[in-house]
Order: C-alpha cells, then sequence, then structure tokens
C-alpha cells in the first residue's frame, strides 16, 4: 500500500457472493434447516396441506425462496415458524418479515387475523412470483405474462438493434426464444395472446428493428418460421414450441421420473391409474388441465416415434418437429444457406426465393411508385428475374466476374445440378450469392442516393469479399487447390 508492503487484510465478513465454497455451504445450512423442519413436523400438532400430506411435503427452497406448507391452522403455523427461529438462532440467518407473505384459504377471518398477528407476516395475494413465473391456482392471464413480454422487449432494445443486418435479428430473435421464452414455455401452456403478442415482437423486430409495427413483414410468418431446409429462416413457432416443451411433462409422467413433482402428481391426481388413459376431474386446477390436454394432444406421437416408458426417450426438438408435421424439403436452400456464405448474403438470396424483395415491379403493382422500370438500366419492369439475370447493368458485373473466376457465371439451376460437397461448389455457390446481394446493394443506392457505380468496381468489391470468405472457410492450400485444379481464379 502506497509503495510499500502492509500486511495482510482482515476478513470480518465471511464469504462472498461468487466463492466456490459458497454454493457447498449453503447446502450444508439448508439441509440443517430441512432436518429442523421434518423435526418440528413430526410432533403431534403439526398438520400437514391437504395436498401435501401424500408425500409429507412440507417445504421447497431454491436459494434463498422458501415456501412452506401446512394446514390452515395456528398450531401448524407456529411450528414451522419455530422450527426456523431455531435455524436462525443457529446460524444467524434472520428472517425477513417485511418481504414474507402467508397465503390462506379456507381459513376464517378471525383465524387469519391471529395467525398474521402471532407470525408478523404479510398477507399473501395470488398471483405471486417464484424463480421468475407466476403461481396461481386459476388460469394464466395475458396480464400474468406481461413480464415475460417486458424482458424480451427489454432485450431486444438493451443490444444496438438499428445496426442489426437482418442475418443478425434472426440471431437475436433466435437467442432470445431459445432462452427467456423457453424457460416460461417449459413450465405451463402460455396464453395464446400473450404468445401473439411475443410473436408480434419478433415479427416487428426482424423486418423493421422495432417492437412495434411499422412496417408490412416482406415474407409471412408461417414461411419465416419453416426449418431452413423447408425454406423458412429457422425460428420457432412458439404456440408449437410451448406444446413440445410441455410435453416433456407429460413424458417425465410417462417414465414415472424420479422427481418431487411426479410423485406429488402421482400423489394427488393419478393415484395408481394409467397416464395414457387418464382424463382429469372438473374440480381439477387450469395447470393440470392444460398438461392433460396436452398429453391427448401428443400421445400419437408417443406411440408413432416409440418415446414411451422404456424405449426412445423424448425430447423437445423431437416434439416440435412431430407437430409440424412433414414438409417437404426445397433443393434451393443448399445454395441459400451455404456455410462459405456471408449471413446476410444468405438472407438476401432467401428473400430472392421467397419473392420477398421489394421491387419496383412489386411496388407498382401496390401503388407505391410512379413506373416499374429498373433502376440500373431503365429499359423493362425490374422484377428479380430481370434484374438478376436479363439487366444490362447485371450482365456486365456478370462478365467482369467471369475474368476472375476463370469460367461462365454460375446460375442456380448449374449448381443445384452437382454435388453439394466439394469446394469448388461452395465457392461459387459463395459467388452467386455475393452478387446477388451487391446488384441488390447497388440497386438501392442508385435509388435513394441517385449514383451507379462502374460495373468492373462492383466486381472487384465481390472478389475482396469471396476472397476473405475462401481463406475463412480454407487453409491457404485449400484456396490454391480451386485455382489450379477446377479453374477458379480466386487466390
Amino acid at each position: 500500500m502506497n509503495g510499500s508492503n502492509f500486511g495482510y487484510f482482515k476478513g470480518k465478513r465471511g464469504l462472498r457472493q461468487g466463492d466456490p465454497v459458497s454454493p457447498l455451504i449453503f447446502t450444508i445450512c439448508m439441509d440443517y434447516l430441512s432436518r429442523l423442519i421434518a423435526y418440528a413436523t413430526a410432533r403431534w400438532p403439526f398438520h400437514y396441506h391437504p395436498q401435501c400430506k401424500g408425500i409429507r411435503l412440507t417445504h421447497l427452497m431454491f436459494a434463498d425462496d422458501l415456501l412452506m406448507f401446512c394446514k390452515g391452522d395456528a398450531p401448524s403455523i407456529l411450528l414451522l415458524v419455530k422450527a426456523f427461529t431455531s435455524f436462525s438462532n443457529a446460524s444467524g440467518l434472520q428472517m425477513n418479515n417485511a418481504k414474507s407473505e402467508i397465503f390462506f384459504n379456507g381459513v376464517s377471518m378471525d383465524l387469519q387475523t391471529d395467525i398474521l398477528s402471532v407470525t408478523g407476516f404479510h398477507e399473501g395475494k395470488m398471483p405471486f412470483r417464484y424463480l421468475g413465473v407466476p403461481i396461481q391456482p386459476g388460469k394464466v392471464s395475458k396480464k400474468d405474462c406481461s413480464s415475460l413480454v417486458e424482458k424480451i422487449v427489454t432485450r431486444i432494445r438493451s443490444i444496438g438493434a438499428k445496426k442489426l443486418s437482418y442475418a443478425g435479428r434472426v440471431v437475436l430473435i433466435n437467442s432470445v426464444l431459445n432462452t427467456l421464452y423457453n424457460y416460461w414455455a417449459a413450465m405451463f401452456v402460455i396464453p395464446k395472446a400473450a404468445i401473439k403478442r411475443v410473436e408480434a415482437i419478433c415479427r416487428n423486430f426482424l423486418w423493421d428493428s422495432s417492437t412495434e409495427f411499422h412496417r408490412v413483414p416482406l415474407v409471412g410468418w408461417d414461411r419465416v418460421t419453416m426449418a431452413k431446409d423447408a425454406g423458412g429462416l429457422g425460428i420457432k413457432k412458439a404456440s408449437t414450441w410451448n406444446i413440445a416443451a410441455v410435453g416433456k411433462l407429460v413424458n417425465w409422467i410417462y417414465v414415472k421420473a424420479d422427481r418431487l413433482w411426479i410423485k406429488w402428481i402421482d400423489s394427488v391426481y393419478l393415484k395408481g391409474t394409467s397416464w395414457h388413459d387418464f382424463k382429469p376431474t372438473n374440480d381439477s386446477t387450469w395447470t393440470w388441465k392444460t398438461i392433460c390436454k396436452v398429453k391427448d394432444l401428443i400421445k400419437q406421437g408417443f406411440t408413432d416415434n416409440q418415446w414411451a416408458p422404456h424405449q426412445k426417450g423424448y425430447t423437445i426438438s423431437q416434439g416440435y418437429e412431430w407437430l409440424m408435421g412433414s414438409v417437404p424439403k426445397q433443393q434451393w436452400t443448399k445454395l441459400v444457406w451455404n456455410e462459405w456464405n456471408v449471413p446476410k448474403h444468405s438472407f438476401n438470396s432467401w428473400l430472392i426465393m421467397q419473392g420477398g424483395l421489394n421491387t419496383k415491379a412489386k411496388l407498382f403493382s401496390h401503388g407505391c411508385c410512379e413506373d416499374d422500370l429498373c433502376i440500373l438500366c431503365a429499359e423493362k419492369p425490374e422484377t428479380s428475374e430481370h434484374l438478376f439475370d436479363e439487366c444490362k447493368f447485371s450482365c456486365q458485373v456478370q462478365k467482369h466476374v467471369e475474368e476472375w473466376i476463370d469460367r461462365p457465371f454460375p446460375t442456380d439451376s448449374e449448381l443445384l445440378s452437382v454435388p453439394s460437397s466439394s469446394m469448388k461448389w461452395k465457392a461459387l455457390t459463395l459467388v452467386l450469392s455475393c452478387y446477388k446481394y451487391t446488384v441488390w446493394h447497388q440497386r438501392n443506392q442508385a435509388r435513394t442516393q441517385f449514383s451507379i457505380v462502374r460495373p468492373i468496381l462492383i466486381a472487384e468489391r465481390m472478389k475482396m469479399v469471396v476472397q476473405q470468405q475462401i481463406r475463412k472457410f480454407s487453409d491457404r492450400r485449400g484456396a490454391q487447390h480451386l485455382n489450379e485444379r477446377n479453374g477458379i481464379n480466386l487466390c
């Protein structure tokens, strides 16, 4: 300190959060609390909660969140409080009465008042949040899922969304759905209104970098949520993924997984009956009824795919694919999603295949522009076919590209007719996707900035991008191989 040795700082606060020893010590402490509660509830005055008596469930805990259950009488509640008081005296960990709540059901008002005055707790109201999700006996509403929507909006807005390309937005949407949404989807069936809001946020963000609707989507959401090899972007359909995720709970019940929740379900609802043909009673909770509906919806899949006990295991991805049904694969997708392609180039190629580009011919048909003539050549209507295959400007770019690839310019039909595993095929597909993106970029620049770059300069820009991508995915020897053996001058 101050340029000289000072000695050791005396530790006064014990372990800090993040210390690798903390989880072990915390587990030891909570085990002691569990034994204290078990000892207290084994005594005569204690009565279990009616729904927990079958498995003698008294408490659940995760980190510093503790739930305790008992019948709504004073002796049982006082025994639980006494057990926690003994734990506090031994460990020094105190209960925060301001954050502690007690929930009543079927208890008289006089008894409620007496219990609240003795314990010092506040009366809680349903729903409450535990581990981030709403807990309540009734139906989960759109309002209960508002925090999920808020978290998704916050996550999307926290990143420089305006600077992301279409491809970058797809990655971010998948990241959000694979973290925030999937956690909720695995708990219960999310209300349709909340799912529609989540999908609307993702759709608006994909097409306009905003969570609100400002722009008409270029491609329908049903096609966007298809698998990549079926012509989509591989974004999961939220409602179907929710059903598949709840199917994991159905599978746990099928295989009688060694989980406390499964034991509780068997004790309260199944009671030894067959799960495959089980029908819920009218007085069952909304959550349990929805799980049973999901079981009826996908139980045929358990039979068809041998997901039943002691056979193949069930995964959410398998359930999702089964629910989506068999969709024919599109051959052109291997051109679009070639691993050597620049991601934003791949997205542009996908838009072309889906007819999603706002060409002048398309805009003119909707009354959004005065004419439909091509911006680059001003001779014929600007369609995708004309812009990339027939336009004089584009044809000049192709001729300059042919000079440095040392072969005729590749076409979709040519590349689809040959094997797609060779380095030559990947390089030619890279050239084609780069060409389509560059020409479309030049077309937009001509429309907004009224300037057109010479075709030879565009070809040179393409060459730099293609060379960079080839060096990224292959070593120098592989790039030289393309030059010497396959007639492609990319080195």
